[in-house]
């Protein structure tokens, strides 16, 4: 691992280098709120962790939908307004986790077919008509929610501090898993019926929330079944349909971030490996703490012994490019207050860099979404050129027109400039040519450290690596 002081040459770097292109949205580092409100405090405790601090750019508001919706068809919203009026000052997003295994009473009732889940709770199975036909109206009905904030009122669906939204069916054992395998016991189940429903579920969402990034939670889900596993057949089933041009977007969510996960295993089957095949096909990625890095269990001490966020999001972000992650309050309190970390050092110096790295504007050109704009995304326009079937940002689609054609070419070459060797052969302003100095020397201190210290640089460095 590189040295503090690389670091934070590589955030300076990495601003250089970057291309002036729109930021995607949600990123950063968000704060995990409770999920649970305690009537007898003065304040909902819901929105009790929201922060200013610097490294900090939204919250993750969790509810119930038994909270929500009081009785059938009656719902109050009104927390996730008073989330907006709180973090829109901040300018900070907001990020809404629904649990929807927390499902009204009357709508387990009117269930037809159910299920008991690892922790013995009773749930609708995800194909139940008419749990998905209540878990639409509950989704519809927060769309259309009458969000007042910034002194105008509109839907929730167009309010700009909200960035992501759940997009969880009704009726998971907890995401896209089976943790005790009473779904695939169940005497109704067939991987076509789950399939369907999940994929149902999440349009739903999508529909409510065209313009927010939906997310999954979406671990790993095999029935021992013949042929394709049954998550394999969904990634197969949504990457047509989402995060292409003119598309609703949505990210897979894993909730297990940790300094040694989630990754992928080596026999191809598992949570980390559905995370990376998403981000292949182009999908984005959002990550939960598996606990707090300070205040946790003691079980857990293996699993997050560097006492330190940041070494779980290197890992997350140079594994997927994942550019989104929940923590925990005490982590950024501690920060804020001098916590150190296993190897004696402020952890806020980390949190800080990262802010930095994950807020950056992204490169559109970057098609095989390594981090960096070279001849290898060259050779992605080159093959999508002309080609009918090649309509997607991972075939050369800088601009998300949907067509591979020479204004995509144009972007590759402006982007490319920002750390290729080629900008040498194009005159430049006098400040320019400084500037590019700068970071030729920057670079070459930082190849000559990474060479020292027997590492490989640090991902956001590999700007680095096509300069001469």
């Amino acid at each position: 691992m590189l040295s503090r002081r690389l670091r934070a040459l590589a955030v300076s770097l990495a601003a250089i280098c970057s291309p002036a292109i729109a930021a995607e949205n949600p990123n950063g580092i968000y704060i995990l709120s409770t999920a649970v409100n305690n009537p007898n405090t003065p304040q909902d405790d819901r929105l009790a962790n929201i922060r200013n601090y610097d490294f900090v750019s939204g919250y993750t508001l969790r509810l119930f939908w038994n909270d929500l919706e009081t009785s059938p068809g009656v719902y109050n919203f009104n927390v996730i307004n008073e989330a907006i009026n709180l973090l829109a000052p901040l300018n900070q997003g907001l990020s809404l986790e629904i649990f929807t295994g927390e499902e009204p009473q009357y709508v387990l009732d009117g269930a037809a077919a159910k299920y008991t889940d690892h922790r013995g709770g009773v749930n609708p199975v995800p194909w139940d008509a008419f749990a998905q036909s209540r878990h639409a109206a509950l989704y519809a009905a927060l769309g259309d929610y009458a969000v007042t904030a910034d002194g105008s009122t509109h839907a929730l669906r167009d309010d700009p501090t909200l960035r992501s939204i759940d997009a969880a069916p009704v009726g998971l054992n907890f995401g896209v898993r089976d943790l005790n395998g009473a779904i695939r016991a169940h005497p109704d189940y067939t991987q076509q019926r789950y399939v369907d429903s999940v994929a149902a579920g999440v349009a739903t969402a999508a529909a409510a929330f065209p313009r927010d990034q939906n997310f999954l939670a979406f671990f790993a889900f095999n029935d021992s079944q013949p042929g394709v596993p049954v998550d394999e057949q969904l990634i197969a089933r949504l990457a047509p349909l989402y995060n292409g041009p003119g598309q609703p977007e949505l990210a897979f969510f894993i909730e297990n971030l940790s300094d040694d996960g989630p990754l992928p295993q080596p026999n191809g089957m598992g949570a980390g490996n559905n995370l990376l095949d998403w981000s292949n096909l182009g999908g984005p990625s959002m990550i939960q703490a598996l606990d707090s890095w300070l205040v946790h269990r003691p079980e857990r001490d293996a699993q997050l012994d560097s006492r330190n966020p940041a070494t779980g999001i290197e890992l997350a972000y140079n594994a997927y490019g994942t550019r989104f992650f929940e923590i925990y309050v005490a982590d950024v309190d501690g920060a804020m207050n001098g916590a150190l970390d296993a190897a004696g050092q402020p952890i806020v110096d980390d949190l800080r860099a990262w802010h930095d790295i994950l807020t950056q504007p992204t490169a559109s050109a970057d098609f095989n979404g390594n981090g960096v704009v070279d001849a290898a995304d060259l050779a992605i326009w080159k093959q999508g050129f002309g080609n009918p079937g090649s309509t997607l940002p991972a075939d050369g689609d800088a601009n998300g027109d949907g067509i591979v054609d020479g204004a995509d070419f144009l972007d590759w070459q402006r982007q490319a400039g920002g750390g290729n060797a080629a900008l040498a052969r194009v005159a430049v302003p006098e400040p320019a040519a400084i500037a590019l100095a700068l970071l030729a020397a920057g670079c070459t201190l930082l190849r000559v450290a990474c060479r020292r210290e027997a590492s490989t640089c640090w991902h956001p460095l590999r700007v680095c690596m096509l300069m001469p």
